[in-house]
Order: structure tokens, then sequence, then C-alpha cells
């Protein structure tokens, strides 16, 4: 699946109908701009009908009727108007810890899979549906290195502080002596070994 973080886009629904200020995404757009599903069709399918995305109305109902069937994929009428949504079931969702790392070769947009099923998205669409790329493993080493990082807890955490001459005197100071010991590594864990101070600071001091 991809990245997901705080600063990450977050996952939505599928919706049969326009849904303002809401984290519903129509199937089919109606409008001029085409919808994800509509380029996810055409990425995956254009080889073989390069007039997929003009049969998509066609495509796209019983294939989430199937999904649903399947138990992949949950459907729900909401109340205004009675418009059906789609999500993905949380029974549905499978967990991994042996992971591999697959990068886009155009965008280099990368993805994270299950080893026993990496093989299903080598050579597969970048999910950045109008990129136009395709995923391939990314190199043993570039994956070995993060497992490694963080398997041996070769970890830094960053503390930070403000040195500004706003503090009292004995603040700074004890504030440098611990700053000092840390890059020292005669430190506590919790003592600054990163400290923020403006030029005219040491002009005023």
């Amino acid at each position: 699946m991809p990245r997901f973080g705080p600063a990450s886009r977050a996952p939505g629904f599928y919706s049969d109908a326009a849904l303002p200020r809401t984290a519903f995404e129509r199937v089919l757009s109606s409008s001029g701009n085409r919808a994800w599903s509509a380029g996810w069709a055409s990425a995956c399918f254009a080889e073989l009908e390069p007039l997929v995305a003009e049969y998509l109305d066609r495509i796209m109902p019983p294939t989430l009727t199937a999904l649903v069937c399947a138990g992949l994929l949950e459907e729900r009428c909401i109340a205004r108007g009675c418009h059906r949504v789609w999500g993905l079931r949380p029974d549905a969702l499978l967990l991994s810890l042996n992971v591999e790392r697959l990068r886009c070769a155009r965008c280099h947009h990368e993805i994270a899979a299950a080893s026993d099923e990496a093989g299903y998205w080598e050579g597969a669409p970048c999910l950045r549906v109008f990129c136009g790329g395709a995923y391939a493993r990314a190199r043993s080493d570039d994956q070995a290195y993060y497992r490694s990082l963080y398997g041996h807890g070769h970890v830094h955490r960053v503390v930070a502080r403000e040195h500004t001459s706003l503090l009292d005197r004995d603040v700074r100071e004890t504030m440098e002596r611990r700053f000092i010991a840390s890059g020292r590594g005669e430190g506590w864990p919790w003592d600054p070994n990163v400290l923020s101070a403006t030029s005219t600071f040491g002009i005023g001091r």
C-alpha cells in the first residue's frame, strides 16, 4: 500500500454520486475531470481495449457488486438521497511483517507490498494513474538499509531547544552545558542535541 502519514491524503470511499465536502469520491465522474477509477482502468486495460474509459458505466457497477460478494467491499446507503457508498471491509485486510518495496520506473513513486504478493505488483501500472509508469522491485540494498536501521535501533532522537537572550542566564548556561555534553556522548537521552539561535544573539551577548 502507499505510504501513509500526517501529511498524506486520507483514504476515501467510493460513491455513486458527487457528495461535496465529504470523504467520498465518485466512481464515475460526470464532469470533464477524470475520476481515479477511469484513469486506473485505462492504465490497466488500455492495451487490450484503448476505449475502455468509454465503457466504465458498464464495467464499474458489476465490478463493485463482485467485490461486495467476495467480501472485500462493504456497500451501504447514506441518508441523503439514499446514495450508495463502498468501502474496504476491515476483516478483509491482511497485515504482514515481511514486506518489499516497489518503485515506479518513471515517477519513482514507492509502495510497500507483502513479500508473497510483491510479484502481483511487479509490472503493475503506477497508482499515480496519469503517470504512465510501472512498478519494479526496489534494489535489495535499498530495502536492507531501512530494515537494518530500524531493526538495530541505531536511531537518534532529535531534541531541539531555542537558545535566545530571553532565557535566564542560569537556564541558558545549563542548556549550553547539556548541549556540549550531548555532543560528546556524555549527556542524558533528553539533553538537547540541536540548538536554534539567531545570528544577532551572539552579538548581543
